[in-house]
């Protein structure tokens, strides 16, 4: 856990260490309605296909300014991340993705409404790898992106097109199935938790 996340509460956590794998992913989560499913794969989630648009959301109660991160895990080609006010009834959420660097913006920031894709945010930088841990968080319509803690990402959703919902991680295409892994999510909201993050230092503090 970073410093600064000390004074946050976090509302649900999934280490994904199961026997035997699930596909698709059970218990308290469920596939995006429309998305390919995700599945748990060797302790970490990945998608079940190598297909754009497996996503999944997790149905703990979460306050619409919300928060979610994942440890990155196995990564060698696609891209995936973060999911934010999930819809439990259309492929609509937020996206905060994450790319290792296959000629794509490691850093992006998607709206997506009834499967239908916007890009809202992208930025170049380093190649995420093995340990990185990617974090997002929704203030309004104000999105954020954390890599191991430090601001890399933000941008606005100026359409204010999803109001709530709920929060889970998402996957791009891939060459094979467990190219891009994701394990240890954590969520949480900032009615709950305390107040959205800041940076000094380059660290995240919470207000």
């Amino acid at each position: 856990m970073f410093a600064s996340q000390a004074s946050a509460v976090t509302l649900f956590s999934d280490n994904f260490n199961r026997t035997p794998d699930e596909d698709p992913i059970a218990g308290t989560w469920a596939i995006v309605t429309s998305a390919q499913n995700v599945q748990i794969l060797s302790n970490a989630v990945t998608g079940s296909t190598t297909n754009e648009r497996g996503a999944a959301y997790e149905a703990t109660a979460i306050a619409d300014n919300q928060w979610a991160q994942a440890t990155l895990t196995l990564i060698t080609f696609g891209e995936g991340g973060i999911i934010l006010r999930a819809s439990a009834v259309a492929e609509t959420y937020y996206s905060c993705r994450a790319s290792p660097g296959n000629g794509v913006y490691e850093y992006q920031i998607y709206k997506i409404v009834a499967g239908s894709y916007t890009a809202i945010g992208n930025s170049a930088g380093t190649a995420w790898v093995d340990g990185d841990v990617i974090r997002c968080e929704i203030v309004n319509y104000d999105i954020s992106i954390y890599r191991n803690g430090v601001l890399v990402l933000t941008a606005n959703d100026g359409g204010s097109s999803i109001a709530s919902g709920k929060a889970g991680m998402d996957f791009g295409a891939s060459n094979a199935i467990g190219d891009f892994a994701l394990d240890d999510f954590s969520s949480g909201d900032f009615t709950t938790g305390g107040s959205p993050s800041r940076r000094r230092g380059g660290v995240v503090m919470f207000q």
